[in-house]
């Protein structure tokens, strides 16, 4: 990894046993793989492009379709009762026509020699292959699919891991699962129905809340109502609703409108500092010049914002909360030359 080398120096190579022993296990495993697929899957499934490390295999192979979750575990459980089998690898060399005619796979894009490389798990995997492999499949330990993608039109790419890792990932998962557990206050083995029932206690409780926003809405607008102006003969509704949104606010405008049925109606409100401003008009109203849109962009202005919208119905936001009772006054002067 550094220093240098001088001509005349005795160098010791060793090669570490660990990562190729690693690497091993993700190249039969590759084999196995691929067997599986074609078996889970269809013969449709061929090698399209592969990366073996010692952490872990990515496999690449022709498919037109995802491979679907049930058909990724019925591979996944494949592979793992081969190895569980516990068969050795056998390794053979033959002529190219002999492995062929004994049905060995192998890549079109490879160039093979007259003398190849077989390597076979009897009744299960056999192709053309001059890497490491392991000696019996019950090294590979453990076999785990930790991904599947497409990576090109007609192209799916499978990473998994073997040995130590798969076992690593195994615990890791099992870990967050107990972690799971222990918020829930339940066993593993209950942890999906403990969940379900959050969910529904979830559910329940934001039934509730609706219905308090509801009566909440309710109640500005009824406290809105009693404070109805006449202007020039037009009923007219200004003020701040207790809402923390567009959609609440726009909600309270409405109902607030439909208890006058004909008027205006003028209703900001503001978090975090930030201002959202309303304005309705009724169909009447609208026949004697009210125009929301020109009502809006005035009152936002004064708030340090923006905006506009239909004679009916227009909205608006801002940033100067404290400006709020200056752009009700704004709007209700704008109402006033509308209706002179």
């Amino acid at each position: 990894e550094e220093g240098q080398l001088k001509v005349g120096e005795t160098v010791k190579i060793e090669v570490d046993q660990e990562k190729k022993l690693a690497s091993a296990r993700n190249h039969t495993a590759t084999h196995l793989l691929q067997a599986a697929l074609k078996q889970v899957v269809g013969d449709q499934v061929n090698q399209a492009g592969s990366s073996v490390t010692p952490d872990r295999l990515r496999f690449d192979f022709t498919n037109f379709e995802p491979v679907t979750p049930q058909q990724l575990a019925d591979v996944e459980e494949l592979v793992n009762k081969v190895i569980l089998k516990g068969q050795d690898v056998e390794i053979s060399h033959m002529s190219l026509d002999e492995a062929k005619k004994a049905g060995a796979m192998a890549l079109f894009s490879e160039k093979y020699g007259d003398v190849v490389r077989v390597v076979r798990v009897p009744g299960f995997s056999m192709e053309l292959c001059a890497g490491s492999h392991v000696k019996n499949v019950g090294q590979i330990g453990m076999f785990k699919i930790v991904g599947e993608t497409g990576i090109a039109s007609g192209v799916r790419r499978i990473e998994a891991i073997t040995g130590k890792a798969a076992l690593d990932y195994a615990n890791e998962k099992f870990a967050v699962l107990q972690k799971a557990a222990a918020l829930l206050k339940a066993n593993e083995d209950d942890v999906p129905a403990a969940v379900e029932k959050l969910q529904a206690e979830n559910k329940e409780m934001a039934g509730k809340l609706a219905d308090v926003a509801a009566l909440q809405e309710k109640a500005d607008a009824q406290q809105l109502i009693a404070g109805v102006k006449e202007v020039n003969g037009i009923s007219v509704v200004t003020g701040k609703a207790n809402v923390e949104n567009m959609d609440s606010l726009r909600e309270v405008a409405d109902l607030t409108l439909s208890k006058i049925e004909s008027g205006v109606v003028v209703l900001g409100c503001a978090n975090d500092g930030k201002v959202n401003l309303v304005v309705k008009a009724s169909k009447d109203a609208v026949k004697r010049g009210i125009h929301a849109g020109k009502i809006i962009k005035e009152a936002a202005a004064v708030v340090g914002g923006g905006g506009g919208g239909r004679p009916d119905m227009a909205q608006a936001g801002g940033k100067k909360a404290e400006a709020l009772p200056q752009a009700f006054e704004k709007a209700v002067a704008v109402i006033e030359a509308q209706l002179a």
